[in-house]
Parts: structure tokens; sequence; C-alpha cells
């Protein structure tokens, strides 16, 4: 599907370079916060189609924001669709991974047969 809008929760500048250009060359727009609280901020302000985070963040990692987000879901019937961008952090961390799945946000791996 093309003209997704996509908030992408990322530190890494290079890896935010990376995916925001890959994003574009499949016609979509791309938002980027360095932490998981400017990305809650961004999705309290702006509406998205897909947030792609981060798992290891300073100030709020990804999977605090992602809780709070699927917190904050509850009481309506939107569920935001979430991927985890950093399928390196959860190698030989199966804690992290749980969480991940707990929080309905599965691995992104990338590749250039992804569809976003």
């Amino acid at each position: 599907m093309k003209g997704r809008r996509i908030l992408l929760a990322e530190d890494n500048r290079v890896n935010q370079i990376v995916a925001t250009r890959m994003a574009e060359k499949m016609g979509h727009s791309v938002v980027v916060a360095g932490n998981g609280h400017l990305a809650l901020l961004l999705l309290a302000t702006q509406p998205f189609d897909l947030v792609l985070m981060d798992v290891q963040m300073p100030e709020m990692d990804g999977l605090s924001a992602a809780r709070k987000i699927r917190e904050s879901e509850e009481s309506t019937l939107f569920h935001l669709p979430m991927r985890e961008g950093d399928k390196t952090a959860t190698v030989g961390r199966p804690n992290i991974r749980k969480e991940a799945t707990a929080t309905d946000m599965p691995t992104f791996s990338g590749g250039s047969g992804t569809s976003l």
C-alpha cells in the first residue's frame, strides 16, 4: 500500500536516514522521533498509519512507549500497527522479544522485499 504516514521512533541518525529513504522510495512519508517521549508527543498531535519503533532508545525505550500506546487504545476501537525495528536488540534476549510480542509489536526486519 502506497502513501502511508509512518512514525519512525529511532535514536540512531544513520538508521533514521536509511529507514526514511527506504520508506520514501516506497512512496511513504516519514516523521522521525529520537526517543519514546517524542514519539508519544507526535502521536498525540498527528495521525500516523504505522509506527516503526526502536527498542533501545534514551529517555524512554520503545517497549515502554509501545505499552503506553496500547494503554491509550484500551478505551477505543483503534489499534495502531507497530513494528519493532531493532531486530538485533532482541537476538539472544527472549524477554525483549516476549515484551514486544505482548505489546503486539512484531519485529520488522526490512530487506528488499519488505512491504510497509
